[in-house]
């Protein structure tokens, strides 16, 4: 029995796949001590792999020196709840499952099939996602809730019709459905790079739409920063086409859809009244009352979960970098940016060795987005998607020759 292909079966076809089509609809499992939601036991396969592994290679595993620094940090931060007394058995899986699956992901071995078997996948996953959201704006905009407490649905509620949607990710939030499928986006757009394919143009397009109406601002941003760097790409002589036939479009979609956004009271409660100025207050509250205090270790994971942080009117720092450092100080903001760091050498080196472009594209989302808003867990399914694409390329490179062996 091939355990290692039965793996990568189940995370490109159970996980991937089929967890956003029925998250919504497997209930959450209370066992007292944790709760384990749709998430969690989608992962609860591929994490007994890891455990086969250890066993078979002797309580031994191989790990890549940008998960190195993710265990670090993650033990660093658990260590650091529980020494300013806010530790949670909830942090501990939040923490441990997505790290332990990227390490999974590390320990497969992918062959040139696989490639087929993950666009078949994203394909088939493209178009429930694209006929949600449309049904979610123009239609219902409870569609495919679940029967899970949708409080994202209420919570950001406009007036009239108006709700951020997240397609099949509505019983997740709609943060992380921008992000997965703001990812879906960007793989499609990378595929058009050596030559444009209409499927996968089309794919595209649906993604981008689906992104737009989720009405996140930060979810806008990957496929405009895909775009800026597929154009940085190409060479001279084919970057004009592109730019005319994205004016073309960005023409189109606003005249068509601009104007109705602009009378809506989701644009008048959140755009000319300046949301947006409370990004500055969180960080205003956090720089006047919290830095220079603990600055080696930080607050704890539950750092703007605090009373004191919940007493000046704010729910959240809404930076990414500022909230790692309020939470785990110096050491942790190091410990985590070295896997990012990591991370993006070896999206370097693909793209040196293949001209995929699109996995430094998701390093410069994550390093953008964090900026306006904190992407930082890793439980987020989009990440997880392009980590698993990136070490399917690398792998199967490293098997071609092309690519030398890095640790």
């Amino acid at each position: 029995m091939n355990v290692n292909r039965i793996v990568k079966n189940y995370i490109i076809w159970i996980y991937f796949l089929i967890y956003p089509i029925t998250n919504a609809y497997v209930p959450d499992i209370n066992l007292g001590f944790i709760t384990l939601t749709a998430f969690r036991l989608y992962l609860l396969v591929p994490l007994l792999y890891l455990v086969h592994l250890f066993i078979a290679n002797h309580w031994r595993i191989k790990i890549s020196k940008e998960s190195t620094f993710m265990v670090a940090y993650v033990g660093f931060a658990l260590f650091n709840s529980w020494r300013v007394s806010n530790f949670k058995i909830s942090n501990l899986i939040n923490y441990l499952f997505p790290v332990l699956f990227i390490i999974v992901i590390e320990n497969l071995d992918f062959e040139e099939e696989d490639f087929a078997r993950f666009f078949r996948m994203l394909t088939i996953l493209a178009i429930p996602v694209f006929l949600a959201t449309l049904v979610q704006k123009f239609v219902n905009h409870s569609f495919y809730s679940g029967f899970k407490h949708m409080w994202t649905l209420e919570r950001y509620t406009f007036g009239g019709e108006h709700y951020r949607h997240a397609s099949l990710f509505r019983s997740i939030d709609f943060y992380q459905a921008g992000v997965a499928i703001g990812m879906m986006c960007i793989i499609f757009m990378y595929l058009n790079f050596e030559k444009a394919r209409l499927k996968y143009l089309v794919l595209c397009f649906m993604m981008i739409i689906s992104t737009f109406f989720t009405y996140t601002r930060s979810n806008w941003l990957i496929p405009v920063i895909g775009f800026i760097l597929f154009i940085h790409f190409k060479p001279w002589r084919k970057k004009i086409g592109y730019i005319l036939a994205v004016l073309v479009f960005a023409i189109i979609f606003y005249i068509q859809f601009f104007p109705q956004l602009q009378e809506s009271e989701l644009y008048t409660d959140r755009v000319t009244v300046g949301t947006y100025e409370g990004r500055f207050v969180s960080l205003d509250i956090y720089f006047k009352h919290f830095w220079g205090r603990n600055i080696l270790f930080g607050f704890g994971v539950e750092s703007v979960e605090s009373d004191e942080f919940k007493s000046y009117g704010r729910p959240e720092v809404h930076n990414g970098y500022v909230e790692t450092f309020f939470q785990n100080g110096l050491v942790g903001f190091f410990l985590y940016f070295a896997f990012w760091y990591y991370l993006f050498r070896r999206s370097r080196i693909v793209y040196k060795y293949t001209g995929n472009g699109v996995f430094l594209v998701f390093i410069a989302v994550f390093v953008v987005s964090n900026f306006v808003f904190k992407f930082i867990s890793m439980a987020h399914y989009g990440y997880h998607m392009m980590i698993f694409y990136m070490h399917m390329c690398y792998r199967v490179q490293v098997k071609r020759a092309k690519v030398p062996e890095v640790s």
